[in-house]
């Protein structure tokens, strides 16, 4: 819920995943480092000019303390604007300010700034004046370190992060914090940094191990299950993640959602598009009318693993109406509208995801996924610009096959699913 001054505003549902944009700017000598992240707000409230506000990743806080900011209801606007209407918003944050707090239960940086369709609102100008001081060294390298994750300072962060584990007297509500990161930290080292093959998989089953550690903490957190029945997929373990999946959605009713939308997932992944669709249908026979982007995109993808191209576009703009910037909704209609002979339609589409990976790819660090991304639309837009030369209303099929290779691609089961045994 977005909160101000004691009145509640209903944040639209999230998509699946944290969005994240990563960079630091070196300031001027000594000057703290600062971070960046970018996705959806969750929740936020403003309280005589006092701003704090969460993405979509919920451990995570971004505040501003009452009198720091010199246009804190410009700032609020933003942050209940990005709730409002799924747009993405940047928060560039204090790196060194972060602090386990014992009150949200969520490590706290301080806003430097925040911007949003192309605005942006300065924030604290220094956070020496509110400084914390950490109850352990074990809880000051968490705070840090889960701000180098979101940042992308991965090989830091398991550093930080190690360390803390190997504190004994960690309090559990931070370990989980700990390993929650870490796990996140392995996931994205195996897809953004490595190739299919056996190292991605190593740190796949690390991501595991954590997960598994965390559901030992906290046996009645849904997240945590969740979490672990996705690393069972990533590897490849489909039985596996859609038992996981049906047992969440059993044990947990507000979980009956997520936990369909991923075995519909799984299903498509699986070749199984029929089976996949069919889950959906009878979502909306449990629960009635689905809507919102995480539905739509979902629906689309099945709808076009099965050649049906033109209902699936109208099922990604349905979600677009939604989210109206989430960049693999364009991708895919794109390919969707091209299967359908709408070629240029098809291009405008493939060019806001160029837009979209180069402004994102400005703030983050090279990686090897982000530029196979950008590489590939390029490829795509000389595909269909070729296309629109020849035959401007000609279907040209197949444009998204192997794009990315980030578990959404059928694979055999790794060798490395065996019984993990949890991390310290």
């Amino acid at each position: 819920m977005i909160v101000k001054h004691g009145i509640l505003a209903a944040a639209l549902g999230l998509v699946a995943t944290f969005g994240v944009v990563a960079g630091c700017t070196a300031g001027d000598p000594g000057a703290s480092q600062t971070a960046t992240a970018t996705g959806i707000v969750d929740d936020g409230a403003e309280n005589g000019n006092a701003i704090w506000f969460s993405l979509s990743n919920p451990d995570l806080r971004f505040e501003a303390p009452g009198g720091s900011v010199k246009n804190a209801d410009g700032m609020f606007a933003a942050v209940k604007n990005s709730a409002d209407h799924s747009i993405q918003l940047t928060v560039h944050y204090d790196l060194d300010s972060g602090f386990m707090d014992p009150a949200s239960g969520k490590v706290t940086f301080d806003i430097r700034e925040v911007t949003i369709d192309g605005k942006t609102i300065v924030g604290v100008a220094s956070s020496s004046d509110v400084r914390r001081t950490p109850a352990s060294r074990a809880e000051a390298d968490l705070a840090t370190a889960l701000g180098e994750v979101v940042n992308g300072d991965r090989a830091d962060a398991l550093s930080r992060l190690s360390a803390a584990l190997g504190d004994a007297n960690l309090p559990t509500r931070w370990r989980i914090q700990a390993l929650k990161a870490r796990a996140d930290a392995y996931e994205s080292i195996a897809f953004e940094d490595l190739s299919i093959g056996p190292d991605r998989d190593r740190q796949l089953a690390l991501s595991l191990a954590d997960n598994r550690a965390w559901a030992s903490l906290a046996p009645d957190d849904a997240d945590a299950a969740s979490a672990v029945a996705y690393s069972l997929e990533m590897l490849g373990g489909y039985e596996d993640a859609l038992g996981a999946y049906r047992g969440i959605a059993a044990r947990w009713p507000d979980q009956d959602f997520p936990a369909t939308i991923r075995i519909a997932a799984a299903y498509r992944i699986m070749g199984q598009f029929d089976r996949a669709l069919a889950t959906l249908d009878d979502l909306i026979k449990r629960k009635g009318p689905q809507s919102g982007m995480r539905y739509f995109y979902h629906r689309g993808r099945i709808l076009q693993a099965l050649g049906r191209s033109d209902e699936a576009a109208k099922s990604f703009s349905e979600g677009l109406k939604d989210q109206p910037d989430y960049r693999d909704a364009f991708m895919y209609r794109a390919c969707a509208l091209a299967a359908e002979g709408h070629l240029a339609d098809a291009l405008s589409d493939q060019q806001t995801v160029i837009d979209s990976i180069i402004n994102e790819s400005a703030m983050e660090r090279p990686n090897p996924a982000t530029s196979f991304d950008i590489d590939y639309a390029r490829q795509i837009v000389t595909k269909l610009r070729a296309a629109i030369a020849v035959s401007p209303m000609s279907p040209v099929s197949g444009l998204c096959d192997g794009y990315w290779d980030d578990g959404d691609k059928l694979r055999t089961r790794s060798p490395l699913l065996l019984p993990a045994a949890p991390s310290s």
